[in-house]
């Protein structure tokens, strides 16, 4: 009877002392959204910048940059909803319009294939009556409609000054419609000068596509010199000289 007695008591005590097994548990509030930016030939692109931000949400997410491989992780995501948007120098997305873009949501645990295309370059230069160079013009080139003949309020803009040889450049235009405006950056003097704009078309090859006789002021006046169409392959397929300022496009007031 004392035998079995302590036989219980020991076993008693061995299950008391045995450390209680806590079960395995894993943070799954948060997690990764991953994938590869590639181009239109599917090669992965080096050092793309990628924002992962929350869909509807105000702040900049959360920046990620691609490795070798074209690859990208953003870590620590809580669950939702998320906008993936790359975008590397000289390149724009696939997508043909920017409201697609901003569309597309992406959740924790996907991964995701981003295509960038090359984006179409334009240049040209501002002279005088004499040919020669006009310095620090403000070549401001913005976007009217998207690639489906939308019109955009707040698309694509950009603002050049023209160098020391009256030349500006502007690259990674998405395929759509955009207007030229020019005016005095800087006026040295109180007279109106008569210049001339031009437009070249860098892809597929160098040529003038267009030019406009304008006449600028030292009042900051904005003047449209012409409007322009970039295809889906970066190209300048049209132009066409237009009398308005270009905001008067945006607000439906032109042809």
């Amino acid at each position: 009877m004392l035998t079995l007695v302590m036989a219980a008591a020991l076993c008693a005590m061995g299950q008391t002392q045995q450390p209680a097994v806590k079960p395995e548990t894993s943070d799954s509030t948060t997690g990764a959204i991953t994938g590869k930016v590639i181009n239109e030939n599917g090669q992965p692109l080096a050092g793309a910048l990628v924002q992962v931000r929350a869909a509807g949400g105000n702040g900049p997410g959360q920046m990620v940059n691609t490795n070798r491989e074209g690859e990208f992780r953003a870590d620590g995501l809580d669950r939702g909803s998320y906008l993936v948007m790359p975008s590397l120098p000289t390149y724009t997305p696939q997508l043909r319009d920017l409201a697609t873009l901003q569309s597309v949501t992406h959740h924790v645990g996907d991964s995701v294939t981003l295509t960038l295309i090359k984006g179409g370059v334009v240049t040209g230069a501002v002279t005088d009556m004499n040919g020669e160079p006009v310095v620090a013009v403000s070549v401001r080139v913005q976007m009217s409609r998207d690639a489906n003949g939308r019109r955009v309020a707040n698309g694509f803009s950009v603002e050049k000054l023209t160098d020391d040889r009256g030349i500006y450049r502007v690259y990674g235009l998405l395929p759509g419609t955009y207007v030229v405006n020019v005016h005095f950056y800087a006026q040295y003097g109180g007279e109106a000068e008569p210049i001339t704009v031009t437009l070249t078309s860098v892809e597929p090859n160098y040529r003038q596509v267009v030019a406009r006789q304008l006449t600028l002021t030292d009042r900051h006046e904005e003047h449209t010199a012409f409007r322009f169409t970039v295809d889906d392959h970066g190209n300048v397929t049209s132009t066409d000289l237009v009398e308005e300022l270009f905001v008067n496009d945006l607000l439906g007031k032109t042809s």
